[in-house]
């Protein structure tokens, strides 16, 4: 497994395990918020500090510990790639991968998709700290699982997306000033005034 060292952008950090975030910030380190510079290193962090040595270890320490536990705590069962059709009252969902997609999601994706899959991806940014970015792609990228979710309609998506996104439900809206996917995610504790990111 991929150690965490210095020279992990905060970024990349924030994917492999968002929950970095509470040891950094516990430990005075600043890295959320509209002015966060998450494309600088650990070690441009640390300096900034000016942490000693000692302390740079100790981080570094906890967010492997972290690293590992999360790994070993969200890797996704057959269960969650077989995919389900669930009646709640009137409303139809389709469920795979932890994810539940309205009758109505399902049917725009389709007539979208053109034989491609449909990535959904958490990654590092906005103000509180994490973005989902979806789009349509012939194939997933080499992290990425395939969770067929009907027989027109693929899902690609990673193992950290997987893990965060559980139980999440995904809408497509059709409107005058909002249409397109939106996915409600109940396991964020925050997000920003202007609804683009969330933070775990």
């Amino acid at each position: 497994m991929q150690q965490i060292t210095e020279d992990f952008k905060i970024s990349q950090l924030f994917e492999l395990t968002p929950d970095s975030v509470v040891i950094l910030e516990n430990s005075g380190l600043k890295v959320t918020g509209c002015d966060a510079r998450t494309e600088r290193t650990l070690k441009e962090l640390f300096a900034h500090h000016k942490l000693e040595s000692q302390k740079t270890q100790k981080i570094l320490t906890h967010l492997n510990k972290l690293k590992q536990i999360e790994v070993e705590a969200h890797i996704p069962s057959k269960k969650d790639q077989s995919p389900q059709k669930i009646t709640e009252g009137n409303k139809i969902y389709y469920k795979v991968a932890g994810l539940m997609f309205t009758e109505t999601a399902v049917k725009n994706l389709e007539s979208l998709s053109e034989n491609s899959g449909l990535q959904i991806r958490l990654s590092a940014g906005g103000c509180s700290g994490f973005k989902y970015d979806y789009d349509f792609t012939p194939s997933p990228q080499a992290d990425e699982k395939v969770y067929k979710l009907t027989e027109k309609l693929s899902i690609f998506m990673n193992d950290f997306t997987f893990s965060r996104s559980y139980g999440s439900v995904v809408e497509f809206k059709l409107g005058l000033h909002e249409s397109g996917l939106t996915i409600i995610n109940p396991n964020k504790k925050r997000a920003c005034s202007c609804g683009t990111s969330i933070a775990f």
